[in-house]
C-alpha cells in the first residue's frame, strides 16, 4: 500500500512555470496562424499541455487545484495570442508600426473581428480538450503521489538497502553478478512482478552503478554497494517532453525573426532601361498620383479615417494621410547646374524664402552607387506638422529626385532610411546617358 505524503512545492512558482510553459505551447499555433495562413486550432491542445509540463518543472504544488490552475492559464494564453499578439504580428509582417491606433485600426473591420472571435471560440474549445488529456496525467501523478519533494541522503540510504535487500536474490538466482553473466530483461521484470517488487527499487540501484547494463542485458555489480555514488537522476519524460518543445519554439521563434526581418527588408527592382533602383516591398506603388515618376504610399504609425471615425467635410485631418514617396528624374540645363553645390545653393535660396521656414538640415555627399548627392531634411511644425526628405541626384545633364514626406511625425525614422535605400540604389543604365 502506498503512503500518503502531503503535497509540497508552491503554488506561485508553479503559476510562472505554467505561463513560460503555456507560451511555449501556443508558438507552433502562432505560427501555423500567420504563416500558414491557417486555423490549426488542434495546435491549441500544446497550450495546456506546455502549462502542465511547465508547473511541474517549477515545481508547482501537486493537489486537485492543479486543474483549474492550467485551465485558467491556458484560456487566458488562449485569448492573449488571439486578440492581441497575433494581430500584433499581422500589422508588423504588413511592414506597418504596432501601436493602439493601428490595432484599433485592425479592429474596426468587422470581417476581420468577427473571424479572430471565431477563432478565439474554437482555440478556447480544443484548449478545452487539452486541459482534459493533461487532466488524465494529473489524476495519474495525485494517484502515485507525486510531491517534488527532494530525498534526503538518509531517506535515499534508506530505500537503497531496501533495494538490494529485495532485488539482489533475484540476480544471484540467475548467477547474473558480472558481465559475462547477466540477465535478460524480460525475465527481470517477470521476477519483480512475481515478487511484487516496486520498479522504482531497480531504478534506485541502476542510479548507483550496482545494476549496470551490459549488450542489452544487466547484472549485479556487488563491488558499488558500500562506494559512496551519486545517484544519476534520469531525466523524467515531463522534463524530455518539455525540452523537446522548448527547442522547437526557440528554432520557431528564429524562424519568425528571420522570416519577418526578410519581409520587412525585401526589395522590388523598377527597370524602364534609362534608370533602376529598388523600393522596399512594403510600400505600394501608387499610380494615380499627379507627379512623373513613381509614386509609393504606406501607413506607418497611422491609419486612414474610418468611417467610424469622420470628421467636418470642411475639415482635412492629415494625420489620415499615409508617408509619400515620389521618385524621378529629368534633364537639367548645365549652365545653371553644373555642379551639385549649385543645387545646394538654390535649395538654400528658396528654403529660405519660404513663408513657412522650416527646421533645414543638408549634406553633399556621393550614392554608393558614386554619384553627386544633395541630402535634405527638412521639418514643418506649422499646422499641419511635416517631415520631407529630398535627395537631388546629378549625373551630367540629367538629376534625380527621391522625395519622401509624412504628416506624422513619427514616421520619421522608417522614411529616413527607406528614401536613403532608394537614392543608394538608383543609377542610370541606359545606353548614352552621360556619366
Amino acid at each position: 500500500m502506498k503512503e500518503n505524503k502531503k503535497a509540497s512545492g508552491n503554488y506561485f512558482t508553479g503559476i510562472i512555470g505554467a505561463i513560460i510553459g503555456g507560451a511555449i505551447g501556443a508558438v507552433p499555433w502562432i505560427i501555423a496562424y500567420i504563416y500558414g495562413n491557417m486555423m490549426i486550432a488542434l495546435l491549441a491542445i500544446l497550450i495546456a499541455g506546455g502549462a502542465y509540463y511547465g508547473y511541474k518543472i517549477c515545481k508547482g504544488k501537486i493537489t486537485k487545484k492543479v486543474t483549474i490552475i492550467i485551465t485558467i492559464i491556458s484560456i487566458i494564453i488562449v485569448a492573449l495570442v488571439t486578440l492581441l499578439i497575433i494581430p500584433v504580428i499581422l500589422i508588423h509582417t504588413e511592414g506597418m508600426n504596432t501601436n493602439l491606433a493601428t490595432i484599433q485600426y485592425l479592429y474596426q473591420d468587422e470581417e476581420f473581428t468577427s473571424g479572430i472571435i471565431r477563432d478565439t471560440l474554437i482555440a478556447i474549445i480544443f484548449t478545452a480538450v487539452g486541459v482534459a488529456v493533461v487532466n488524465s496525467s494529473i489524476k495519474k501523478d495525485l494517484e502515485e503521489g507525486v510531491t517534488n519533494k527532494e530525498q534526503t541522503p538518509e531517506e535515499f540510504a534508506k530505500e537503497k538497502q531496501e533495494a538490494i535487500s529485495k532485488i539482489k536474490p533475484i540476480f544471484e538466482k540467475y548467477n547474473a553478478v558480472t558481465k559475462e553473466h547477466t540477465i535478460d530483461k524480460i525475465e527481470l521484470e517477470a521476477e519483480l512482478e512475481l515478487n511484487k517488487i516496486d520498479k522504482k527499487l531497480l531504478t534506485t540501484l541502476q542510479s548507483v552503478e550496482i545494476v549496470k547494463k551490459e549488450k542489452g542485458k544487466f547484472y549485479y555489480n556487488a563491488e558499488n554497494e558500500n562506494k559512496e555514488i551519486t545517484p544519476k537522476k534520469k531525466m523524467s519524460k515531463s522534463n524530455i517532453i518539455a525540452i523537446v518543445i522548448a527547442v522547437i519554439a526557440i528554432i520557431a521563434v528564429i524562424a519568425i525573426v528571420i522570416y519577418g526581418y526578410n519581409q520587412k527588408n525585401a526589395t522590388i527592382v523598377y527597370n524602364d532601361g534609362t534608370v533602376s533602383f529598388e523600393m522596399n516591398a512594403t510600400w505600394i506603388e501608387y499610380s494615380n498620383y499627379y507627379a512623373g515618376g513613381w509614386n509609393y504610399y504606406k501607413y506607418i504609425s497611422n491609419m486612414p479615417l474610418s468611417n467610424t471615425n469622420e470628421i467636418d467635410a470642411n475639415e482635412i485631418d492629415y494625420s489620415t494621410y499615409p508617408a509619400m514617396i515620389n521618385v524621378n528624374y529629368y534633364d537639367v540645363d548645365t549652365s545653371e547646374y553644373s555642379s551639385i553645390q549649385d543645387v545646394a545653393d538654390y535649395m538654400t535660396e528658396y528654403i529660405n524664402s519660404a513663408e513657412d521656414k522650416p527646421e533645414y538640415e543638408q549634406e553633399i555627399s556621393k550614392t554608393e552607387k558614386g554619384y553627386d548627392v544633395l541630402k535634405i531634411k527638412a521639418t514643418y511644425n506649422t499646422d499641419p506638422a511635416q517631415v520631407e526628405y529630398m535627395y537631388y541626384i546629378l549625373n551630367g545633364n540629367v538629376m534625380a529626385t527621391v522625395d519622401g514626406y509624412s504628416f506624422t511625425l513619427s514616421d520619421e525614422k522608417e522614411l529616413a532610411k527607406v528614401v536613403a535605400d532608394v537614392a543608394n540604389s538608383f543609377e542610370w543604365v541606359g545606353v548614352g546617358v552621360s556619366e
